[in-house]
């Protein structure tokens, strides 16, 4: 009986192989949109300004004291937080911060907040020359720490989405057996589902590309021009497409009609980005659907990295689909490269069997070893 698989570019992947090697490149491939990219980077800066203000001797000292001096400290340290937030407008409760019961304190922070802020405040204590705890110098620190608090968990959770709504979407992408109107709207729609400005459908007002030297279609016309750029893809816009799996043919001629195939995927590529359809995320929805169409094809998929980054936009400028053919050809060679070698040690590996909600919350989880390092987060999911 024989197994089940796909064969990408001549290559056999067990079922169970390719799955992991899509989960895998998924995530790299998120990492490619300057827009996630940038969410990340975010959160890695707001990671180092909060460890700046952050102590592990404080906290290891803080650990030694008796446990009535470390509830009279926690104590004050909920007060503060809680004084700080009614500042900063995060809760409006009716009381006053500094005159309130301790119950009432008690009260608010575990119902607005959580043990992992009091944990993470316990290392920006103050304790004076004599070790013993300073209220005045706390207080003051406790106001920049709750303020790099909630920059660092909104930044987490932009990137956190961001992360998982574009898998959701490539996962969605993958799952289908043609590519129409109705589906391209709906990878949109999960590209920038948890987007609180997001859009449903095609744009509604015009846009445009900073620093193109083209002007993107009207609102008016995206219906019509979608559906004609479908209809022309379908019928390979013209170009002479041919079976590249033909056994009368020699190397030269068959790399001659894979190229054809990516010049195809090129096209469509560049004329989706020029029509720019959406109010968002149309690079990020127009390269997920470019990988679809290359796996269906029986090729391995490409990323165009930020190195690429310049040329890529050139070329979308230019309408130069040959040099993007070329880029995308070099792009899936490397991946099924890297595929091919990753299928002689897979069996080494543990499976990913991680969900899309997983898979994006670790690259946020971190220890001490891997903050503020992407190459590093990107290292921990290699190893799960």
């Amino acid at each position: 009986m024989a197994k089940k698989g796909v064969v990408i570019a001549g290559k056999f992947f067990e079922q169970e192989l390719f799955d992991y090697l899509l989960t895998t490149f998924k995530d790299s491939f998120a990492h490619t949109s300057l827009t996630i990219e940038s969410a990340f980077k975010e959160l890695d800066e707001c990671d180092l300004e909060f460890n700046k203000i952050k102590s592990d001797t404080v906290y290891e000292y803080y650990k030694l004291l008796d446990k009535k001096d470390r509830k009279s400290i926690n104590a004050d340290l909920k007060r503060f937080i809680v004084f700080y937030a009614k500042k900063f407008g995060v809760i409006n409760y009716n009381i006053d911060p500094v005159r309130c019961s301790q119950k009432e304190i008690d009260d608010i922070f575990y119902y607005r907040f959580n043990k992992e802020m009091l944990h993470e405040a316990h290392y920006v204590l103050k304790f004076d020359e004599n070790g013993k705890f300073d209220q005045r110098e706390t207080f003051a620190k406790i106001g920049r720490f709750f303020e790099l608090y909630f920059l660092k968990k909104n930044a987490e959770s932009t990137a956190y989405n961001m992360q998982k709504d574009h898998m959701d979407a490539f996962d969605y992408a993958m799952s289908l057996d043609k590519i129409g109107v109705p589906e391209i709207i709906e990878i949109n729609e999960k590209v920038n589902h948890t987007r609180p400005e997001k859009e449903v459908g095609f744009k509604k007002t015009n846009n445009s590309i900073i620093g193109a030297g083209f002007e993107v279609a009207d609102k008016t016309t995206v219906p019509t021009d979608m559906q004609r750029l479908l209809a022309e893809y379908n019928k390979n816009f013209g170009l002479e497409i041919l079976d590249i799996d033909d056994p009368l043919i020699d190397g030269e001629e068959r790399d001659r009609r894979l190229l054809k195939l990516f010049e195809k995927e090129a096209i469509f590529h560049i004329r989706f980005e020029r029509i720019h359809p959406f109010a968002d995320g149309n690079g990020r929805t127009g390269r997920i659907i470019m990988n679809k169409h290359l796996i269906d094809m029986g090729l391995a998929p490409a990323v165009i990295t930020k190195f690429d980054s310049d040329l890529y936009k050139r070329y979308i400028d230019t309408n130069d689909y040959k040099s993007l053919a070329l880029l995308l050809a070099s792009n899936s060679n490397q991946c099924i490269s890297n595929w091919v070698s990753e299928k002689k040690l897979y069996h080494k590996w543990y499976r990913t069997g991680k969900t899309n909600a997983e898979l994006a919350n670790l690259l946020i989880e971190s220890d001490e070893d891997t903050k503020g390092s992407l190459v590093k987060r990107v290292e921990k999911l290699w190893l799960l």
